[in-house]
């Protein structure tokens, strides 16, 4: 089991042409963000603009989610446009071959994966269970939380992060299990990303 905090100060922060964009997570370590020369990729970004094209992303996954503002989504493939609207907190995945378009500001949060894999994102409340499964588990923090790992309901360690900083859970073997807390009274208060 491999367990290390991602502080906020650590994430690699670039400017793209609708805003800002946090890197939370890029895998492999020495990966670049261009098609082909990573397997996946966790970020967030501010959407400035009130139309934005997506970057194409050929034989990607994509998951997006935003954290704060509503968002209209259009997505363009040979099957056809498909148009939706997306609540805050709710995780909507699509293909990275379609030409998609956003309509609206906020700030959303992204995970990029190769077909091989298998992701997931959720947004999570205070005193709230996560089970840990085999894999890599990210917890991107919207608050400053109080993060309780746990075997059995035994306490093994506790963490204490910051707005903006990541927990980062590897090569778990165990059944494990996350619990949440912060001073914070809105919610949700993390988001939790899994890559297997």
């Amino acid at each position: 089991m491999k367990i290390r905090v991602l502080a906020k100060e650590e994430l690699k922060i670039s400017q793209w042409s609708g805003g800002e964009t946090r890197q939370v997570f890029l895998s492999p370590a020495h990966g670049v963000y261009e098609i082909g020369k990573f397997d996946y990729r966790l970020s967030s970004a501010t959407v400035e603009l009130k139309e934005s094209i997506f970057s194409e992303l050929t034989d990607y996954h994509r998951l997006i989610m935003s954290l704060d503002n509503e968002i209209r989504l259009k997505h363009e493939s040979p099957e056809g446009i498909q148009e939706l609207t997306l609540p805050p907190f709710q995780a909507h995945a699509f293909s990275g071959d379609d030409q998609t378009t956003s309509y609206g500001q906020c700030t959303d949060f992204n995970l990029i994966y190769k077909p091989m894999y298998k992701g997931s994102m959720k947004a999570l409340n205070k005193a709230e269970q996560e089970t840990l499964d085999t894999g890599v588990t990210i917890i991107y923090c919207l608050a400053d939380v109080a993060i309780d790992l746990k075997k059995n309901k035994e306490l093994i360690k506790s963490y204490q992060l910051e707005k903006y900083s990541s927990l980062i859970l590897e090569d778990m073997t165990d059944e494990y299990q996350l619990e949440f807390n912060s001073q914070e009274s809105f919610q949700p208060i993390v988001i939790c990303s899994k890559i297997q």
